[in-house]
């Protein structure tokens, strides 16, 4: 069975939801990652070791959304998105040293990331999910 269209929207949401949150972390890596005076020496691999393992998580959730078909990746995804949403409001600070720029950018990302898990309830991706045929010439064939 081929994937729907919005399915393949999904694909073009989430990847450039994700490749514009590495470029976000990429470009603020200085100032997220920068240990403080009373941080051990190594806090800053394990913070890069964090960030592999949740793009990995991503990519993990992606491959088993798109070509298992798997709902409990769809709602582990969802549950991402909304640590997303809570770490952009939540996270926010004023004193934060990175730019209105890379804010905005982050923003964008998050809001990619809300559209992409939009398309996974529309109703052509739920049939899909469900392994059911996509339109009625498939039913009446």
């Amino acid at each position: 069975m081929e994937r729907p269209s919005i399915i393949m929207w999904f694909d073009r949401l989430y990847w450039a939801g994700l490749i514009l949150g590495a470029v976000v972390t990429i470009g603020t890596w200085d100032t997220i990652a920068s240990p403080g005076p009373d941080d051990p020496e190594w806090i800053e691999a394990v913070m890069l070791g964090s960030a592999l393992f949740i793009y990995a998580c991503s990519v993990l959730l992606w491959s088993l959304i798109v070509y298992s078909r798997s709902n409990a990746a769809r709602w582990i995804l969802i549950g991402f998105t909304i640590f997303g949403i809570a770490l952009l409001f939540l996270g926010y600070d004023p004193a934060d040293a990175r730019s209105v720029f890379w804010r905005l950018t982050e923003a964008v990302s998050v809001l990619l990331s809300v559209a992409a898990v939009g398309c996974l309830f529309a109703p052509a991706a739920l049939r899909w999910f469900k392994g059911e045929p996509e339109g009625l010439e498939e039913t009446f064939s």
